[in-house]
């Protein structure tokens, strides 16, 4: 038996001009059994978590290449 889905996100990179989306929602809206798009918009909580998780990860790169053996 497979797994049903419920949802699926979209991740943009960069982030996109609200007016430069549209054409892009309209195009996934026409996808069979989609039933909704919504945007979310970028703000500095967004950001300060990117900046968070970036330098944890950096930092545990570092770590690992310092290690001697």
């Amino acid at each position: 038996m497979t797994d049903r889905i419920k949802a699926m996100t979209v991740l943009l990179e960069p982030d996109i001009r609200e007016d430069d989306c549209q054409r892009i929602i309209e195009a996934i809206e026409m996808i069979r059994r989609v039933r909704k798009v919504e945007m979310h918009v970028s703000d500095c909580d967004h950001w300060s978590a990117v900046q968070t998780a970036r330098l944890d990860l950096q930092e545990k790169i570092w770590n690992v290449l310092r290690e001697k053996y």
